[in-house]
């Protein structure tokens, strides 16, 4: 019985799941986390009550099976997607990263204040907005002509 099929038997089917018997041991924070990812509601019943009384549960995982069965309401089948971290786009941080030293050049300070600076007040990106430009164009035209 696979992870996928314990699962199935808490939240879906009801059947009861005899440790002792099934051929993978019982994962009760993978379980939690999957049955996390069902539904937000889902997600704050199982923080509510097992992560609660994990450390009178978690050296017996027929217990947490019995307790999971018995709170975890007979839900109707739906697929669990994974929930990602959303991934960052590169070509936005290394943006970011030139218009920081861009502002440190031009402040005449260095990058970290700049860092602080622009984080402090994202608006000083917009208010220098036009010398930044001209500046980038400054900068790309004298690195052309110097090759």
């Amino acid at each position: 019985m696979t992870i996928f099929d314990q699962i199935k038997c808490l939240a879906f089917t009801k059947q009861p799941i005899d440790v002792m018997q099934t051929d993978q041991p019982i994962s009760p924070y993978m379980i939690q986390r999957w049955l996390s990812m069902y539904s937000p509601q889902v997600a704050l019943l199982i923080n509510a009550t097992s992560n609660r009384l994990w450390s009178g549960i978690a050296s017996d995982p027929q217990v947490f099976v019995d307790l999971l069965d018995v709170v975890v309401p007979k839900l109707p089948y739906a697929r669990i997607s994974y929930i990602k971290k959303p991934v960052s786009d590169k070509p936005e941080a290394t943006n970011q990263s030139e218009t920081v030293e861009l502002v440190a050049k031009l402040l005449q300070i260095s990058q970290r204040e700049s860092e602080t600076y622009v984080q402090q007040d994202p608006t000083l990106i917009e208010a220098f907005s036009d010398t930044l430009e001209m500046f980038r164009k400054t900068r790309l035209n004298s690195t052309t002509q110097t090759n």
